[in-house]
C-alpha cells in the first residue's frame, strides 16, 4: 500500500511538472499571437505589432510606416468584441475578431466595428499573422 501511495504521488509530481514546462498547445499558441497583436495595437508598440507578422507577408515596411504615422497622430481605444479560435487546418490556423475602434484624440475618424477572420501560419515553429479577410465593417456614429 505504501510503494502505491508512493507511486501515487510520484505520477502526481510528474504530470504537474510536465503541466508546468510551459509548452502552449496550437491553440493555445495561436491566441498568444493574437493576444500579442491586439497588445501591441493598444500599446502604440510598432517593433511587438511587426514582431507577430508571418516573415513571408507582403509589405512589411510598408506595414512599419503606416502604423508609426498612425500612431504618432491618433489615439485609440479599442473593445475586443468578440475573439474566437476558429481552428487549424492543415498548416493554417483562424481567429475570429470582433472589434469596435474609437478615436481618443487625433484627425477626423469614424468609430467602426470591423468583423474579420485572420489566417496564421508557423513561422520558424512560431505561429504569426499571415493575413486577414474582412467579413464586415460598419461605422457606428
Amino acid at each position: 500500500m505504501k510503494r502505491l501511495s508512493i507511486f501515487a504521488m510520484l505520477l502526481a509530481f510528474v504530470l504537474i511538472s510536465l503541466s508546468c514546462t510551459g509548452v502552449l498547445s496550437d491553440e493555445d499558441a495561436v491566441m498568444k499571437t493574437i493576444n500579442d497583436s491586439l497588445k501591441a495595437t493598444a500599446d502604440e508598440d510598432v517593433d511587438a505589432y511587426v514582431a507577430t507578422i508571418h516573415s513571408s507577408a507582403p509589405s512589411l515596411d510598408t506595414v512599419r510606416k503606416m502604423l508609426d504615422t498612425m500612431f504618432k497622430e491618433y489615439d485609440f481605444k479599442y473593445d475586443i468584441n468578440e475573439k474566437a479560435f476558429i481552428g487549424i487546418e492543415g498548416d493554417e490556423a483562424k481567429v475570429r475578431l470582433d472589434v469596435t475602434t474609437t478615436k481618443v484624440s487625433g484627425p477626423d475618424f469614424k468609430t467602426n466595428r470591423m468583423v474579420s477572420t485572420v489566417i496564421l501560419k508557423k513561422d520558424d515553429g512560431v505561429w504569426k499573422i499571415s493575413s486577414s479577410t474582412i467579413e464586415d465593417s460598419k461605422f457606428l456614429e
